[in-house]
Order: C-alpha cells, then sequence, then structure tokens
C-alpha cells in the first residue's frame, strides 16, 4: 500500500488554509485476468509470478502466493482505527474499473476513491477518445459508476520539441468538466528535452516544464478553475 499527500486549498479572510492529509493507495496497478474481477475485491487467486526489472529489462520471477483482495486491505486499514481516504484501481494498469459496480467494495468510513491511470492509447478505456473496445461516452460512464471521487493518479502524453499536445489538453479539459482530480506523471526528467512521454521537468535545478506534457500541465495548473 502507498502513500500519497493530498493538499486541499481554501481562502478564508483574505489568507489560505492547506489542509494535508494522507491518501492510502490499496494496491498499485494490479494486474489479472479479465475473468476474475470479483478477485480484485475478493482476493483468493494464486499468483504465480511477480515481475521487476534486471539490469534494466523487464523479468517474471516465478512464485506462488494467495492473492489478498481490495476487502481485506479495506477492512485491516480501519481496525487500525485509521479513515484518511483509501484509493482502489483496477485491472489493466489501473485501466479496467469496471469491477466496481460488479463487485462494489464496503467501507465502514465511507471514504473510498477510484484511481485511474490515463495515457493515451487504443486499447482499453480511453475517456478522451475511445478505443476499439469501448466508446468515450462508457470510459467515462464506468469511472462515474461507482459515485465516489475520481482521482487520476497517474497522467502523461507525449514530450520534446513539436510534441503532440492534444490528448494532455483534451484530459484536463475533461478533468475540470467531470470534477474529477489527478497528478500527471512523472517528475523524474528522464527525457531531459529530448523526444519521449510521460515527463514533466526537463532538469532537477530549475524544474524546467517539458515541451508538450509538462508545458500543457503548468499552464493548467496555474489557470484553471
Amino acid at each position: 500500500m502507498g502513500a500519497r499527500d493530498s493538499r486541499r486549498a481554501s481562502r478564508s479572510g483574505g489568507a489560505t488554509k492547506i489542509t494535508v492529509s494522507l491518501i492510502g493507495d490499496g494496491f498499485g496497478v494490479p494486474e489479472a485476468a479479465a475473468s476474475v474481477g470479483a478477485a480484485v475485491r475478493d482476493g483468493g487467486l494464486i499468483a504465480e509470478n511477480y515481475f521487476t526489472t534486471i539490469n534494466g529489462n523487464a523479468a517474471a520471477i516465478s512464485a506462488g502466493w494467495q492473492i489478498v483482495g481490495y476487502q481485506d486491505a479495506i477492512d485491516t486499514i480501519r481496525a487500525t482505527g485509521a479513515t484518511n481516504v483509501l484509493i482502489l484501481g483496477g485491472q489493466g494498469y489501473d485501466n479496467d474499473e469496471s469491477w466496481w459496480t460488479q463487485y462494489p467494495p464496503s467501507d465502514s468510513a465511507g471514504q473510498l476513491a477510484l484511481t485511474y491511470h490515463a495515457y493515451g492509447g487504443t486499447f482499453g478505456y480511453q475517456p478522451t477518445g475511445g478505443s476499439p473496445q469501448y466508446t468515450a461516452a462508457q470510459s467515462i460512464a464506468v469511472l462515474n459508476a461507482p459515485g465516489v471521487p475520481v482521482i487520476l493518479t497517474e497522467a502523461g502524453g507525449p514530450v520534446g520539441p513539436g510534441a503532440d499536445t492534444s490528448f494532455m489538453s483534451a484530459l484536463l479539459s475533461l478533468v475540470d468538466a467531470q470534477g474529477w482530480s489527478i497528478t500527471a506523471w512523472t517528475w523524474n526528467p528522464w527525457n531531459g528535452a529530448n523526444a519521449g512521454a510521460n515527463t514533466l521537468i526537463q532538469d532537477i535545478t530549475n524544474y524546467t516544464p517539458t515541451f508538450g506534457e509538462g508545458e500543457v500541465y503548468q499552464n493548467w495548473t496555474l489557470n484553471h478553475r
């Protein structure tokens, strides 16, 4: 489980009040077969591999253990007395959230939110443009259907000189229109000023926004309402 720093600003009497709380991430990018949506909530399946990198290359390591579901994780966290917000993702690297309505989780604190990862593509749920599997309207509907706050905890697009900004621009407009929250990926300057994807800054000296994603996200952060 991860923790994210949530900062909420409000104005009162000319002063700005910042409230800081922790948001717990039950699992990071769970991945399971499409036919086992119940296991996302209830667990019980046997995992056969875990994935890592060896010398920079992706590798699957054979191992076996029984996976835990979100419901057990929620109940265990609440048993400690914690009442902070818990964000729950879905299959396909937090792309498929359909399990929420098929097998809804319960929370004694009533403090659940849905997390979705938004990257431009042509597969799965794509709320800005659709895919061969689902229309944009269907993708938006599946995120809103559980009736909990929606937080895009990862989002990214092309970077570099002349980068196409249409995806990030459309996504940020949609976030505002739907009343969702978003944090973009990533603050690591992996590409510098070069062409690539999914980075916000060119360097860690001046934090210069990347061409493309970084500039669009900075402008939205400073100017959206």
